[in-house]
Order: C-alpha cells, then sequence, then structure tokens
C-alpha cells in the first residue's frame, strides 16, 4: 500500500509544473523522482498532448536531473540542468541553460558559467529573448573575471563568506559569497553546432590554460549579456517580465530599508542596460510584475509591510507600461492572488487564490469589477495559459488527489491530461464540514475517514490544525498528508480483523471499544 509507511510515500514520483507549448498542442511536465541514493529528488521533463489522452512521452534524462523550464516562440524548450556538456563531466559541476530543440534531436548548451544558472527569470512572448539569473563573485566585472576569480578561491581552497550586510541565510542555505545577476541572451542568431565541437571546446580551455592568460568564454556559445552589474543581495528572489520583443524587462528588486527591506518594481532596457524605478514605497512591498501580451500594460500585486498587530491585503493592480494610471483589481476581493498571468487576448488576468479552503482558477476584469471562478473545485498550481486557444493548463490536487495536469477550457470544463505519475488511491475519504462560532463567524474545515469508519464502528479522531481564513485550503502537499494517519489507521482495523475473535477477561470490552 502506498501510504502503508513513509519509505513508499516519499518514493511516489510528483509532477511539479506544467506549461504550454506556444502553440498550444503540449503540455509539458515537471516531474521529479526520488534519486538511486533516496538523498535528493530527480527532474526530468515530459511531454503530453494538451487536448487530454494519448501517452506520456519523456523529453529529458540525465543523473543529475533539471529543472526551471519555458518555451521559446518557435517551439524549442529551455530548461537548466547539470548535465555534462562539452567538457569532461565534474561532479562540481554547475547547471548551465540548455536548449532542446523543437524538431528533434539532443539538447544542447547555451552557456558555461563557473558559476552556473539558476534559474529562468523571463521568456519574449514574440522574440527568441531569455533572461536568466547567474551568481558571480562580488567585484567581477565579467563572467570572464569571475571564472578567473573562482579558479583562483579554488586553487587556494577557500570557501570562507564573508558577509558586510543583511541578509545572509534564506531558509535552509546561506546567502554567497556570490551574489545573483540577471543576464539576457538574444538567441535570434543561434548558429548551428559546428561538428568540431569537441575541437573548438578543446582549444579554448588550452588558451585558458596558459600562464597568467584570461579564462576566455567558448565562442560556440552566445555571449549574455550582464543587465545588473553591482547587484548586491537585491535579486535574490526577483521574478520578472519580458515585454513582447525582448527589448525591455520589467523585474521586482529587493530595496534595503533600516533593518529589513521592501520590494520595488524597475525597467530595465535589454540593449544598454539603463534602469529606472516604475514602483516603489517604503514599507510597500511591489511583486509579480507582468506585462500583458501587447507590452502595453504592466500587472503586479502590491502588500503594504505586515505588523504585529496583523496581515495586511495582497492587492492586484494593473497600469499602463510605465507604471501609471493604476486601477485596484477585484472589486474589493477578499482574496489573495497567488498567482497572475495574462489571458491570451489580453481581456483580463488569470489568477489563483486561496477561497474556502480550495484554490480556484479566477478569471479577473481589468475594470475593477469582481472576478469570475472559473473551476469547480479543488486546488489549483502553475497555471500556464495556451496563447493559441485561452484555455489553462494547471496542476489540480485535494488531501485526496496528488497534483493532477488538467486543461481547463474557458468555460471551466477541465480536462484531465496524461500523466507518467498517476495519483495513488487514498484509504479514506474527505468531506467538507462547517461550524458557527460563538461570534457568529463560519469555521471551516474537512473530515477525512478511513475506510469502513462509521457511526457504528468508529475511528480515532485526529485534529489536524493548520493555517486559517488567510490560507486555509485542501490542496495536496509533499511536506505532510493527512493520507498516512488514515492509512494506519486502515492497517491496524485490517490487523484486528484478521486476528479473529478476541479472547480473555477484557474481551467484551475490547469488542465495545473497538480500534484504537
Amino acid at each position: 500500500m502506498t501510504f502503508a509507511s513513509l519509505e513508499n510515500y516519499i518514493r511516489l514520483p510528483r509532477v511539479d509544473q506544467v506549461i504550454a507549448s506556444p502553440d498550444g498542442s503540449t503540455a509539458v511536465l515537471g516531474v521529479s523522482t526520488l534519486s538511486k541514493d533516496e538523498t535528493s529528488y530527480e527532474r526530468a521533463w515530459w511531454a503530453v498532448p494538451a487536448s487530454g489522452g494519448g501517452t506520456p512521452r519523456r523529453l529529458t534524462r540525465s543523473a543529475k536531473g533539471e529543472r526551471g523550464a519555458a518555451f521559446l516562440p518557435n517551439g524549442d524548450l529551455l530548461f537548466v540542468s547539470a548535465r555534462p556538456g562539452v567538457e569532461p563531466a565534474n561532479e562540481d559541476d554547475p547547471a548551465q541553460l540548455w536548449l532542446l530543440p523543437a524538431g528533434g534531436g539532443e539538447p544542447r548548451p547555451l552557456t558555461a558559467l563557473a558559476g552556473g544558472v539558476s534559474a529562468i527569470v523571463a521568456v519574449a512572448d514574440a522574440a527568441p529573448v531569455v533572461v536568466f539569473a547567474a551568481s558571480l563573485l562580488p567585484g567581477s566585472t565579467s563572467v570572464e573575471d569571475d571564472a578567473k576569480r573562482r579558479a583562483e578561491r579554488s586553487k587556494k581552497k577557500v570557501k570562507a563568506i564573508l558577509h558586510t550586510g543583511y541578509p545572509v541565510r534564506f531558509w535552509d542555505h546561506d546567502l554567497g559569497p556570490d551574489e545573483v545577476h540577471l543576464f539576457a541572451l538574444n538567441l535570434a542568431d543561434l548558429a548551428p553546432e559546428p561538428a568540431d565541437l569537441h575541437t573548438r571546446a578543446d582549444a579554448s580551455a588550452d588558451a585558458g590554460d596558459k600562464k597568467d592568460a584570461a579564462p576566455t568564454y567558448p565562442a560556440y556559445l552566445p555571449k549574455p549579456v550582464d543587465l545588473t552589474l553591482v547587484p548586491g543581495r537585491s535579486l535574490d528572489h526577483a521574478s520578472g517580465s519580458l515585454s513582447p520583443d525582448g527589448s525591455r524587462l520589467v523585474v521586482s528588486v529587493s530595496v534595503p530599508e533600516r533593518d529589513d527591506a521592501h520590494s520595488a518594481i524597475v525597467s530595465i532596457d535589454v540593449a544598454s542596460g539603463e534602469r529606472s524605478t516604475l514602483l516603489e514605497e517604503t514599507g510597500v512591498d511591489y511583486d509579480a510584475p507582468a506585462l500583458s501580451r501587447d507590452g502595453n500594460r504592466l500587472a503586479y500585486v502590491r502588500a503594504v509591510k505586515a505588523t504585529p498587530a496583523g496581515p495586511t491585503d495582497n492587492e492586484l493592480y494593473v497600469a499602463d507600461a510605465s507604471g501609471a494610471d493604476a486601477t485596484l483589481l477585484g472589486g474589493g476581493w477578499d482574496r489573495w492572488a497567488e498567482t497572475l498571468q495574462w489571458a491570451a487576448d489580453d481581456s483580463a488576468l488569470i489568477v489563483t487564490a486561496n477561497d474556502h479552503g480550495e484554490a480556484p482558477v479566477f478569471s479577473m476584469p481589468l475594470d475593477g469589477s469582481a472576478p469570475e471562478r472559473l473551476t469547480a473545485d479543488g486546488a489549483f498550481t502553475s497555471p500556464s495559459v495556451d496563447r493559441a486557444t485561452g484555455a489553462v493548463l494547471a496542476l489540480k490536487s485535494s488531501w485526496t488527489l496528488t497534483p493532477h495536469p488538467v486543461r481547463i477550457g474557458t468555460d471551466g470544463a477541465a480536462t484531465e491530461l496524461a500523466t507518467p505519475a498517476p495519483s495513488p488511491e487514498v484509504p479514506g475519504t474527505i468531506e467538507r464540514v462547517s461550524t458557527t462560532a460563538s461570534d457568529g463567524a463560519t469555521v471551516e474545515g474537512f473530515l477525512m475517514l478511513p475506510e469502513g469508519a462509521s457511526a457504528a464502528k468508529p475511528a480515532p479522531l485526529l485534529l489536524w490544525v493548520h493555517g486559517g481564513p488567510l490560507s486555509s485550503w485542501n490542496m495536496w502537499s509533499w511536506r505532510w498528508s493527512p493520507a498516512l494517519a488514515l492509512a494506519k489507521v486502515h492497517r491496524a482495523r485490517l490487523e484486528r480483523v484478521g486476528q479473529g475473535a478476541v479472547h480473555g477477561p477484557h474481551a467484551d470490552h475490547r469488542r465495545r471499544r473497538g480500534p484504537r
């Protein structure tokens, strides 16, 4: 049984992302599986028909796995991976940006940065331009200079991190010693890989090995352009959006504020690197900037900093591309938008938000009126708008359904897509429950019952308290799962049935008491 043990549970494959191809025909899924040594998860990319049916087809396979994928307008798939490229493989080789051609063939590397690539930040809708995040050591003036500095640190076995500011740590890992930069790549002139690629790579490596010679960036790769020369810690968690032609990037950046920081939205010219601030207020975070598909409008989330007295609202706005003439969306909507994308025709925003224990997909009108709920039930994550049809691809889940890819039509009808990681059967049922508190407030929750439980055959009660009005959900989590508790009760019940009649002086009492 899948939920009979924690070991079985963690071995379940996990679908954690879905993206729509530009022509709307294909959904690409990120599927993570437990590594051979069971110490980490490795992701691969799979393709399934976006219309439903069909058989999942694996696109990538590597010992180190992949992450962060996005489509170019011509259907080529970009992703980040530490798989070996042209150079001899090294266990400590960092991840790079890769391209899988739409017409088929092997993936090819697009970068060779000494510190590696950490994430794809944005891809233009109508041009082969991508912006990605990569780290350089402080003071590095170029990618070649950074490679030289890293080589010196490695040669002298320097692993110390010198912190001169705040923050120094995020959740479970230290920040630094390097700093996140944003780089742009224009792939319009990407040449086919030459037949003598290995020879060229060896020649480049030999030149870099000459005494006192500065490291050179491989000539067979397109040269990335650094858009953020002295970033500090401002881009550790940046999110951004490119104009359709790839000429302009809008991105959220962290700005120091006394012993804290706030987020602002800035605009960066991709050709010159010229930067201007669009939205910024002390004590306010501006996040999740998203340019419309025609490039004329900007959507974003504005949130006043929370205080010990309580949380504040996350407000969704749309403005012109310069950040002016902003309109508050939602008509007083008492919800927090978790993700936002523009509809295929720019007529609305497609957002997800927690709502009475679920996370539906909503269509948000641009005139400030109330949003329209598109999905009937379930929790939805990783929404991706199909630019060809206006449909939305997303992952649907609940406490009894692992994340599963679906296609949500413009009429709200959801079609399940094929997946290489089908949801296992959960040993129980789930239903919504509610009560009214003494102050008249409605308190909602979900009741999960193990198989066979009834008034005549009661099960023990486990009270699972988490979240509250701001983040109460019926959404699958790989961090915790009540299905494990259901399985334990169910297993104990089966074991007692298998033991047959109970004998001894306490037999009657045990029969009355039932399973514990």
